[in-house]
């Protein structure tokens, strides 16, 4: 058997029961542990791949999913389909491409596959079908949208324009997960529909989403309505606009949610032109003159006559006023009361000062109704109105949503601090573990002690090296030893006669240990390996 296994083995052998099944609920907790976390921390990413299936497609998809071994999960009532997102890409090329998602209504190829002997009616009918389904088409073409229908009706053409049918259009749009059209998108889809058809107006065209809401303006094509709703739409950009540069002055000197602006804007949407003809009497101008002359008979009486005519200049001026000029402005000002943070008292901190709130000075108003009235070009001689009026705001649903914003903030953190603080106390876990076993795995390969009264072999010597007697005497006599060399003789003669003194005397303190040692083996025997292992040890080290 390998060594380490054996030691193993060995190391097993020497543990009692409940020892052993400490261990090895440690150890099969700390991997329940770390492959838990493992499968935590690389969770798959789900992201949509497809969505609005039919019961039969989704079905289909599953089935091909599960045979690739693909994970998935089923969403919004199972008609959505969630893969990881590094397969989304590949599979939607797959799907599309095996034919389980249909490339939306067919267009022109009904045209390429016409059958021959088509009837006027039959062309009829696939002329329209092609129209609705390019224009489905290019509706998906927005980010936006899912998916759409559209629906033609397309009336034969009468013998009298009286009794000609007008056309309509009704388009179904499927929208993405959280996405809305703007205003300008749905009026863009109305105009390209109506554009696309013949004799059809905006007014007739009925767009709705997945939900049953009407996305178009059923007063799209009436002109009249089409000017209010500008009218009304430049009437709000201009209250909207005023109120801003107010508000946003406000809340750098009050701070956000100090102060509330409201402008309502009266404008004239009247185009008057009036013309002005000034004539000047001092700027007359000879533009021709006529003398006549006349004489009668030899008395030579004769008379003339002078007539003039003048012209006055004149100036005429065209004066032209446009539309939806501002008449008068009325501005409402509501200020929140100013908070007071006293000082702190004794034994008091500056959280424990609770806050009041005071209303503002004359002058304090004074000052901010001047700052209001420059911001929105307040004008007196037109009639502008503004009116400020302070009050104690009700912020408990703010401090609310605050609060549970900083919670949900918190928990985020504590989750996160918990993922990962889970990885490192698992993986310190598995350190430590690893750290423990192969310590006591070390500790069974130090070699047994030999047993006792076992002579150690000494080494051997050349003849070069004569041993040393230690103390004094001849062959026949035994060597007189000093005090505590005895000891060392128990060992070896000749190899203590090559230590130095320092060696000899650390051996002498070895011998000690040992014969104390011995002691203890002899007064606990069942003990015996662990004392001789202690003791052999920093011997070897030692040595």
């Amino acid at each position: 058997m390998n060594p380490f296994f054996q030691n193993i083995a060995d190391f097993l052998r020497r543990l009692t029961l409940g020892q052993r099944v400490a261990l090895g609920g440690v150890l099969a907790g700390t991997l329940a542990l770390l492959i838990g976390v493992a499968m935590w921390a690389n969770q798959p990413d789900y992201v949509f791949l497809f969505g609005n299936l039919d019961p039969a497609t989704a079905g289909r998809m599953v089935e091909r999913l599960e045979a690739d071994g693909i994970p998935y999960e089923l969403r919004d009532q199972q008609s959505a389909i969630f893969v990881p997102r590094e397969y989304r890409d590949e599979l939607r090329v797959a799907l599309a491409a095996e034919g389980f998602v249909e490339d939306g209504p067919p267009g022109y190829e009904i045209i390429e596959n016409r059958p021959l002997g088509t009837t006027p009616e039959e062309w009829e009918v696939m002329r329209r079908r092609v129209l609705e389904g390019e224009l489905a088409r290019t509706i998906t073409g927005l980010r936006q949208v899912e998916s759409a229908r559209v629906h033609l009706v397309i009336p034969k053409r009468a013998a009298f324009r009286e009794a000609q049918q007008q056309p309509s259009a009704s388009v179904a749009l499927a929208l993405t997960s959280g996405a809305q059209l703007s205003p300008q998108q749905i009026e863009g889809i109305t105009a390209l529909i109506a554009s696309s058809v013949e004799g059809l107006t905006p007014s007739n065209v009925t767009i709705i989403d997945n939900r049953g809401n009407l996305l178009s303006n059923p007063d799209a094509g009436d002109p009249n309505m089409t000017a209010t709703s500008n009218q009304l739409k430049h009437q709000r950009e201009i209250e909207h606009l005023r109120a801003m540069d107010a508000q946003s002055m406000l809340d750098q000197v009050l701070g956000p949610g100090n102060a509330i602006v409201r402008v309502a804007a009266e404008l004239d949407f009247t185009e008057k032109v009036d013309q002005i003809r000034e004539i000047d009497p001092e700027s007359a101008t000879v533009i021709s003159e006529e003398r006549l002359q006349e004489e009668e008979g030899q008395a030579t009486a004769s008379y003339s006559q002078t007539v003039r005519n003048y012209d006055i200049s004149e100036k005429a001026t065209t004066v032209r006023n446009n539309r939806g000029q501002i008449k008068y402005l009325t501005v409402s000002v509501l200020l929140n009361y100013k908070r007071v943070d006293p000082a702190p008292q004794d034994g008091e901190t500056a959280e424990d000062a609770a806050p009041r709130f005071e209303p503002y000075t004359p002058a304090e108003l004074a000052s901010y109704e001047e700052l209001v009235k420059n911001a929105v070009a307040f004008n007196p001689d037109r009639g502008d109105r503004i009116t400020i009026t302070q009050m104690r705001f009700d912020t408990s649903v703010d401090e609310q949503l605050a609060e549970e914003i900083r919670l949900q903030q918190r928990d985020q953190q504590i989750q996160t601090y918990l993922r990962y603080g889970l990885m490192v106390l698992a993986l310190a876990l598995a350190a430590w573990l690893l750290r423990s076993t192969s310590r006591r795995v070390t500790e069974l390969t130090v070699p047994e002690a030999p047993a006792l009264g076992e002579a150690s072999a000494a080494p051997a010597l050349d003849a070069a090296d004569a041993p040393r007697q230690i103390g004094t005497g001849t062959d026949e006599t035994p060597p007189q030893l000093e005090e505590g060399e005895e000891e060392l003789m128990l060992v070896d003669d000749v190899y203590a006669s090559k230590l130095s003194p320092e060696a000899r005397a650390r051996l002498r303190a070895r011998h000690k240990m040992f014969e104390e040692i011995k002691e203890q083996v002899n007064e606990r025997p069942e003990d015996a390996a662990d004392l001789i292992r202690s003791w052999m040890v920093p011997t070897a080290v030692e040595s």
